[in-house]
């Protein structure tokens, strides 16, 4: 049964109709792939896969994948030749967390960012690393913004690497980060963002966050 319904696959055909760049999906999950059909998010993404022809997937054990995830489930992203692109998702996106996914993937494909021209030579100059764990929920439409941010700025600086955390599945982890509503963005484990705000501002806590 197809996962993506007429509406879902409509929007992907608009999303990746500029696609240029090749990218590579890979889901981590707690015991390997299994056998049984695939189902939910394994399902979309490998129907996604056929229908964008730059993308690839393949699942894998987190003795498989080593040191790419610290906790599973998680989807991480590479491009074509296999390198890292800084992108994890932690919890296998659902509802809003879907749609970030897409656009994560959208980026990643585009011929070029879509973020600010003075955004991009700012993150250019960036010479700290800078880590980026945005929290939300499937149910959250603000949370897309702010993991898209996170993501796009991922994709323009190998400084900065990105994480979306689903905070319903690793309360543990967002009650470490006192987490009380999403999104809730966190870099370098330091500074913090409540809400979904500007490219600007986001900006301005990435480059507080690598001592800029």
């Amino acid at each position: 049964m197809a996962e993506l319904g007429e509406r879902e696959r409509a929007a992907v055909s608009q999303m990746f109709q500029d696609a240029a760049r090749p990218v590579h999906v890979r889901v981590v999950l707690p015991g390997g792939p299994g056998p049984g059909p695939k189902t939910g998010f394994r399902a979309a993404v490998a129907e996604l896969a056929e229908m964008v022809p730059l993308i690839s997937v393949t699942e894998c054990s987190p003795a498989e994948a080593g040191a790419v995830v610290e906790r599973t489930p998680a989807v991480a992203l590479f491009d074509g030749e296999g390198n890292d692109l800084r992108v994890r998702f932690y919890g296998l996106p659902t509802g809003y967390e879907f749609s970030s996914f897409l656009a994560a993937l959208a980026d990643a494909a585009a011929p070029q960012s879509a973020l600010q021209p003075e955004t991009l030579r700012a993150l250019q100059s960036l010479e700290q690393d800078v880590q980026i764990k945005v929290f939300s929920t499937p149910s959250c439409p603000y949370c897309p913004r702010a993991v898209r941010l996170g993501s796009q700025m991922a994709l323009a600086s190998p400084r900065v690497s990105t994480e979306a955390i689903d905070a319903a599945h690793f309360s543990a982890l967002a009650g470490l980060y006192q987490v009380r509503g999403v999104p809730r963005t966190v870099f370098n484990r330091r500074l913090h963002l409540e809400g979904a705000v500007p490219e600007a501002t986001f900006l301005q806590n990435v480059l507080a966050a690598a001592g800029a």
